[in-house]
């Protein structure tokens, strides 16, 4: 199986991302893409929370993933995937393949490789 792009910006230490990233781009390759914030995230929790999203749906919107086939995956503390994936796939365009999504809890980064099925 072969995947267009992988990416995910995170609150967490950004090398658990990398992790992610990393995985399932041995397992089912594709492209990487870092998403990087201008402006670092506020250390309160709640306005943290609030901008998360925001990197992710500015890069939808600054690329055309049309035809492309996207894996989603979320590094998390205690919030797992909430509304995240729900959110980003009704932001891709219609002609996008959304594989199935996988979030892994940062204290599960050692075994992450054992945690994307693909």
């Amino acid at each position: 199986m072969n995947v267009d792009a992988a990416t995910s910006a995170s609150v967490l230490i950004p090398v658990h991302a990398a992790v992610m990233a990393s995985c399932i781009q041995q397992k089912v390759g594709g492209d990487l893409f870092s998403i990087r914030v201008a402006e670092p995230y506020p250390s309160d929790y709640d306005q943290c929370l609030d901008r998360t999203a925001d990197a992710v749906f500015t890069f939808v919107e600054e690329h055309d993933l049309s035809c492309k086939t996207v894996f989603s995956f979320v590094a998390h503390g205690t919030g797992g995937l909430s509304s995240t994936i729900r959110d980003l796939t009704a932001a891709l365009p219609e002609a996008a393949t959304v594989l199935e999504p996988v979030g892994i809890y940062w204290n599960d980064m050692p075994q992450a490789q054992e945690g994307i099925g693909y």
